[in-house]
């Protein structure tokens, strides 16, 4: 638990010693004043990463607090051991590259202005709530994922879908939903 007797004002740096140690960190309270978000020091050299939990969102339907100044997670990729990330309600995150977090199981992106996300190929993912702004994406051998893929306005921005060898997805089902829901403008 974070507490200061300071009032923190919009780009006040907070910083976190022996951040490798960590196995969650939940901003989500600082929504509305992140600009910018530095996590490489999660992971050192010798001792590797602990986070598995990244929480920064909120839930859009119990929270109005949204994010449009903050568009990239600095240190992303050195957070390997994550199990779960939540950016819902950051408008300026437009992409995540997931491809190297093989232990994700949860990705929650509501209200998020994400377009596009690189999921890791045989990844563990179970999770991912996705917002109407996603134009693409692609799921390959992502075995753990059974009918957990949800979308804002049940992606009427999708213009791209690729999924392989998903074996326990139902593709066909999630196919013909979408495009029973689509809106061709």
């Amino acid at each position: 638990t974070f507490t200061s007797k300071q009032v923190l004002n919009i780009g006040d740096p907070v910083r976190i010693y022996a951040a490798n140690r960590l196995r969650e960190l939940d901003l989500s309270e600082f929504i509305a004043y992140m600009t910018t978000l530095n996590i490489s020091e999660v992971s050192d050299p010798d001792m590797g990463t602990n986070l598995k939990r990244l929480v920064l969102g909120v839930d859009p339907v119990l929270s109005t607090k949204r994010n449009t100044s903050m568009n990239v997670i600095s240190g992303l990729t050195q957070a390997t051991r994550l199990e779960y990330l939540d950016v819902s309600g950051y408008k300026g995150i437009s992409s995540l590259d997931l491809s190297n977090h093989h232990l994700l199981k949860v990705l929650k992106a509501y209200q998020s202005g994400l377009t596009g996300v690189q999921i890791a190929n045989g990844g563990l993912i179970e999770t991912m709530h996705l917002p109407d702004t996603m134009q693409s994406i692609a799921l390959e051998n992502l075995s753990n994922l059974v009918d957990g893929l949800k979308f804002e306005s049940n992606g009427k921005n999708l213009a791209s879908i690729s999924i392989k060898n998903c074996a326990r997805f139902d593709s066909k089902l999630f196919i013909f939903d979408w495009f029973a829901g689509k809106v061709i403008e």
